[in-house]
């Protein structure tokens, strides 16, 4: 998945979600977000932390664009063309997924308060070297 966005002033704040996908429930999902300035891509399968990877600052009222990838055990993020962040390699992928929720969670609560200008999604595992380009 790889998208570009942009937060208004002070939306660091609310520590907002870019893009969560879920099967309609918070305990398998995966999402990304915002946390302390840096990007931030999550991924739980029934109540289980699977994954957290943190990369690069991002910019309030700028364009930013994050790329993430993942497989059973292999997980990748890169933020405006850095060097891709990796999980620990044991993760495991959420299944039914059936949502997709732009700028917001399940739960209604930290809206992006911002814009998204595009999102795509890429139905396979793309290389670490080709998430940076694609957020270069």
């Amino acid at each position: 998945v790889v998208a570009e966005y942009s937060m208004n002033a002070g939306a660091f704040s609310s520590a907002p979600y870019i893009v969560q996908f879920d099967g309609g429930t918070s305990s398998s999902k995966f999402l990304l977000m915002e946390v302390a300035n840096q990007s931030r891509f999550f991924m739980n399968v029934s109540g289980t932390t699977q994954d957290t990877i943190i990369n690069e600052p991002i910019s309030e009222g700028v364009l930013n664009k994050t790329a993430v990838a993942f497989v059973e055990n292999s997980t990748g993020v890169s933020t405006n063309g850095s060097v891709a962040a990796s999980g620990d390699g044991t993760s495991s992928v959420p299944s039914g997924i059936t949502t997709v929720r732009f700028g917001n969670n399940i739960n209604s609560g930290n809206a992006l308060n911002g814009h998204i200008k595009s999102l795509q999604y890429y139905p396979r595992r793309l290389t670490n070297a080709q998430l940076q380009e694609l957020t270069a």
